[in-house]
């Protein structure tokens, strides 16, 4: 959710950048996410997916870094970031740079969790499920959410026809409550394995623009082969392109060779449901990092405009990684702007969380504020269907109680009175 103070713009025409991929196999653009070693980042290769320039002087660069094999690199700060206009570097005491957390960007995880439940699967089998999947959205000790920023979770299952249990939601309590209403089947079903992952993967569009990141993946829990037969092995990994699955094969009747093609991220096998809970902490893990490989970075540019024509306050910006071992041209990525309306950057205040609840879900927003001169001090006004719950400083707790919209505003005190506010939309489970 981004409310308000940290507008993103629109982005320039030529600002997409997504030939160099640098992925092979089944993974398309999204990089090697099969093994749970750290990336290299040491070496870091830059995709520039998208950037804009805009009012005052502020610009917005959207990128992705990986290392020589193709792993997410995770692990970068604004300070391994160097930035240059025109050729030159530019101080940090002059651009004032920054990563923008995702929960300040419109930025979505869409995660599909899908469940055999046909004829072989048994009720130990599916408790085993249930609660591994249990402890992937929430701790089992505290409750508390472990979805990622931004994340959404549905749930499917699939035997001869793929049913949906729960749609996409950020609740972990109704994503539970949704799992523990799924029973077996009492007629003998064939297995639609290949239909439940086409099924997956249609359910998000994939978007690498600064106004709409939106990325997704399946979890494919089987523990056969596709038996229905009403399509084919090779039009379900063409269907999948450059989107993620993890295919997880549990048993001896799970054929790998299938499971491999189909995890265009990651296959795992293993030998009992039992075994689930280590396996999706270890998918947890790989999506946290490639979402974290995803940087929003933004810097005040000090050009304004030059005198004479709009062209010649013409420039243009380049981006590395500070000390990279990678000196060719995938270690840079760079972008042309005009500073002829630029103007000095002041205070904006932005609200981070979740644009949508469900009635009884309690969430948690963040404010900050951007090109900042004093210490924010923060005071919120909340309206609509949600009660306040807790107003610690940058952050308030909240809890939505009847479908509709709640607004919520917030203003630094600090830095001028800026103020920013925004609705959030409540919906039954």
């Amino acid at each position: 959710l981004l409310a308000g103070g940290l507008s993103l713009g629109c982005s320039n025409g030529n600002g997409i950048d997504r030939d160099d991929t640098g992925s092979s196999g089944n993974s398309g653009g999204s990089g090697s996410l099969d093994d749970d070693s750290p990336a290299d980042a040491s070496y870091v290769k830059l995709d520039k997916l998208d950037y804009a320039s805009e009012q005052p002087s502020i610009i917005s660069i959207l990128l992705r870094a990986r290392d020589r094999d193709n792993k997410p690199v995770d692990t970068l700060t604004v300070d391994n970031f160097e930035i240059r206009e025109d050729g030159e570097p530019l101080p940090a005491s002059e651009s004032a740079s920054t990563l923008v957390a995702h929960e300040f960007l419109p930025y979505t995880l869409d995660t599909v969790i899908m469940l055999d439940v046909s004829s072989s699967i048994s009720n130990a089998d599916l408790a085993n499920m249930k609660q591994a999947v249990n402890q992937l959205v929430r701790d089992p000790t505290t409750g508390n959410s472990r979805l990622l920023s931004g994340q959404r979770v549905a749930v499917y299952t699939f035997d001869d026809s793929v049913s949906e249990i729960k749609g996409f939601s950020t609740n972990p309590a109704s994503i539970v409550n949704a799992l523990e209403s799924i029973v077996l089947p009492v007629s003998i079903t064939p297995t639609d394995l290949y239909g439940a992952v086409t099924t997956g993967i249609g359910l998000w569009q994939t978007g690498t623009s600064i106004n709409n990141i939106h990325d997704g993946a399946v979890v494919l829990i089987t523990d056969g082969t596709d038996t229905a037969g009403r399509s084919s092995l090779s039009s379900t990994v063409k269907a999948i392109g450059d989107k993620k699955v993890f295919a997880i094969g549990v048993g001896e009747e799970v054929n790998e060779e299938v499971l491999d093609e189909l995890g265009s991220a990651a296959d795992y096998s293993v030998s009992s449901f039992a075994e689930l809970g280590t396996v999706l902490s270890s998918v947890r893990e790989q999506l946290r990092r490639y979402t974290d490989s995803y940087y929003f970075l933004q810097y005040a540019s000090p050009k304004r405009a030059a005198e004479g024509k709009v062209s010649k306050s013409d420039h243009e910006f380049e981006v590395r990684v500070v000390d990279n071992k990678n000196k060719g041209d995938s270690g840079k990525i760079s972008g042309e702007f005009n500073s002829y309306d630029f103007s000095n950057v002041s205070p904006r205040v932005a609200i981070g969380g979740p644009g949508q609840l469900e009635a009884g879900q309690q969430a948690v927003y963040v404010a900050d504020t951007f090109w900042s001169i004093s210490t924010p001090v923060y005071s919120w006004q909340l309206g609509g269907n949600c009660t306040l719950d807790d107003n610690s400083g940058s952050t308030v707790s909240l809890t939505a109680t009847n479908a509709g919209t709640c607004q919520l505003s917030v203003m630094d005190n600090a830095n001028g009175d800026v103020l920013t506010n925004t609705t959030i939309n409540v919906v039954f489970e």
